[in-house]
Formats: structure tokens, sequence, C-alpha cells
């Protein structure tokens, strides 16, 4: 993966910094994005580990890391992703950030998991808005939209009844 260290090592219009929130250039942009793209490939094993087996203590811990980096991952895709803008990626990336969605959202339903996302009620409102939007050219987003605030009500449900 592209550290800080490797990064220096790019050509000097394709340098980035990992969590930069805005890049100011599109091609940067990409790079980063394909970058949060591949680590939450990598991670979200982790989160299907941690959510659907109980694991001993001792090897939860050590998967703990390892989801928090998923849920990270996850975070900026949804935060960083221009998803009204249309392009030759629109598709991939709607479906891309639908997914790391629900990852995030099995993270925090699961309990004990992720605690640090308090604006995960606005995080996925924003992203159905987004894909309402292109709901009528995608049809087949409206299963995924459906899905998305199905999970949304009972992990709400959930953090009430805590």
């Amino acid at each position: 993966m592209l550290t800080r260290s490797r990064c220096k090592q790019l050509p000097e219009g394709s340098k980035f910094h990992e969590w930069d929130s805005e890049p100011d250039q599109e091609l940067i942009f990409h790079l980063q994005a394909r970058v949060f793209e591949l680590k939450s490939w990598l991670y979200r094993p982790f989160v299907y580990l941690a959510t659907h087996y109980d694991l001993p203590l001792d090897r939860t811990e050590a998967a703990a890391g390892y989801v928090c980096k998923a849920v990270a991952c996850a975070y900026h895709m949804v935060q960083a992703r221009a998803l009204r803008h249309r392009h030759h990626g629109s598709w991939f990336a709607l479906r891309g950030t639908l997914s790391a969605t629900l990852a995030m959202l099995a993270a925090i339903k699961s309990g004990g998991l992720v605690d640090y996302l308090i604006d995960w009620p606005d995080i996925v409102g924003h992203l159905v808005e987004d894909l309402e939007f292109w709901k009528a050219e995608i049809p087949d987003l409206s299963p995924g939209i459906d899905v998305l605030q199905q999970l949304r009500g009972q992990v709400r449900r959930l953090e009430e009844d805590d």
C-alpha cells in the first residue's frame, strides 16, 4: 500500500497524503480513492469475521485493529466520493460506496467494534440521498437503498435500547 514514504517516490504531480480530506487535483483524488478502495477490500474480511463469529478475546483484540482500519477506509470512501457527478466510474463509485457503508454499519451494529462514528446517521442519510438521485437511471440501486435504510433503522433501534 502507499504509505507516506512510498508516496514520496511518486512523480510530482501524483503525490498525496493518504488521509487528505479534499485533494485539489483530479489525478490525486482518483489515486487516493483507489488506495482506499483496495485497503477496504483487504480489511473487510475482518469486519465479517468480527461480526459473525464469537472469537476468543485475544483474537478479537488482534482483529479489532483491522476492523478499525476497514471502517476508517469505508468512512473516507463515503466522505470523499462525489456521487452526483457523472463520469465513467459513477456506476462503480455508487456500488463501492454502498458496499463500504454496509460494512461500516455492520461494524457499528455488532456493538463494541466501532464507537467513534457518532455522525453515522448523517453519513448514511447523505448516501441514501445520493443513491436516490440516481435511482431513476439505475433501477437496480433500489434494493440496495432499501437494505441500507432497513439496516440504518435496526442500528438506530439498537442504539436507543442501549
